[in-house]
């Protein structure tokens, strides 16, 4: 019921302030959105499996007294999240303030840069509750943060200060290692402003010919190769497919809406916005991750862009129209259309325990009440 009061709330303001482009009280209920989402994340207790994990290992960790660098190299998390464990594991024992802290950070910094960079505020925040809100509060923890913190680094990728950008970059690596790929976007970025249709069409062949080979290769090559265990552990998670999903949430999650954006920016609005290059780029490397299941994880760092472009062909495509109700149920429309990937994933059955996987993350519970769902312990109990 939380989920869904968060999901109506979004109804009500795009037809306000996206559609009718209201000017009284958007700030407040912008701030007070944002609340709701920080305190539904941070107060969850035991909700995705993950987030069990972490809350778990909470008090295995050491404080700032203890805490040394054999530790830190040693550990399979990366040396920021352990320095930022261990100063919350300091002063508590309580995971609870930890992920609390976490999740103003992650849903600030992913509402603020919609705020500044979207006309249409409230379109592009709906699609990232239906699409990234549930697993980058309550999963992919520590990704979730090195992905807000890259959003910071954005100005300076546009203005091209490179020493800034890649001092941003280098931060969320130590966060998440997956932020490698903030490393190559500039050039990345660059190709794909080409000929997107060339590049997608030489990435598929290429992946099809090659993609499993390279999957396989590196997954059995990591014992020689001369990594960390932190790195090493990573890779040999991201490169064997998940036994969750399924192609086609995969592919229309990476490849099918994409294109949909894409062409509809391109010959249906004739418009170049300035996210458009990342929608080609999640476009390439969505094809590629068909193959390649380790591209899927990088995507996470696109996926804000791209949600952030596709509110806008979602909004000026409406405006087309003339009747608000229509503008409004249109709306609507196309983010439930998108959002059928990623939900799909939910109605999904986890061969492991024989249960949907929406059972992660429903029913909610919170640290005030400290229920636990047995089949949620299942799925964790089980590594799922």
């Amino acid at each position: 019921m939380i989920y869904l009061t968060i999901i109506l709330l979004l109804f009500f303001l795009i037809y306000a302030y996206d559609i009718m482009h209201v000017k009284e009280g958007k700030n407040a209920f912008f701030f007070t959105l944002l609340g709701m989402l920080v305190l539904i994340a941070g107060l969850a207790y035991r909700v995705g499996i993950d987030h069990i994990r972490y809350s778990e290992d909470f008090l295995q960790y050491p404080t700032l007294y203890t805490l040394d660098l054999d530790y830190i190299g040693d550990s399979r998390e990366d040396p920021l999240w352990v320095i930022m464990t261990a100063t919350f594991r300091t002063f508590t024992n309580s995971y609870m303030w930890l992920h609390l802290f976490h999740t103003a950070i992650v849903n600030s910094a992913i509402l603020l840069f919609m705020r500044r960079y979207s006309y249409w505020t409230f379109t592009p925040i709906l699609l990232y509750c239906f699409t990234l809100f549930i697993f980058f509060n309550f999963e992919t923890v520590r990704e979730s943060l090195a992905v807000a913190v890259f959003l910071l680094a954005y100005p300076y990728l546009e203005r091209k200060q490179w020493v800034k950008y890649y001092l941003v970059a280098i931060t969320c690596f130590f966060i998440h290692s997956s932020a490698l790929l903030a490393f190559l976007l500039p050039p990345l970025l660059a190709l794909a402003r080409k000929n997107v249709g060339k590049l997608l069409v030489i990435s598929i062949i290429l992946m099809a010919v090659l993609g499993r080979v390279v999957n396989d290769i590196i997954l059995n090559s990591l014992q020689f190769i001369m990594v960390n265990q932190r790195i090493a552990y990573k890779l040999s998670v991201y490169l064997g497919r998940e036994d969750v999903g399924i192609a086609l949430s995969i592919l229309l999650k990476n490849v099918v809406f994409p294109a949909i954006v894409l062409v509809t920016h391109q010959f249906i609005l004739k418009s170049n916005t300035r996210f458009l290059p990342f929608t080609k780029l999640f476009l390439i490397l969505g094809a590629m991750s068909m193959f390649i299941p380790v591209i899927d994880r990088l995507l996470n760092y696109l996926f804000i862009f791209y949600l952030v472009n596709m509110g806008e062909a979602i909004c000026l495509v409406v405006a087309r129209f003339r009747e608000p109700s229509f503008k409004f149920l249109a709306s609507v429309a196309f983010v439930l259309a998108a959002a059928i990937g990623p939900v799909s994933w939910h109605f999904t059955i986890d061969n492991r325990i024989s249960e949907y996987n929406y059972h992660r993350y429903f029913p909610y519970h919170t640290y005030f009440t400290r229920q636990e769902d047995d089949i949620r312990e299942r799925f964790y109990r089980n590594g799922s």
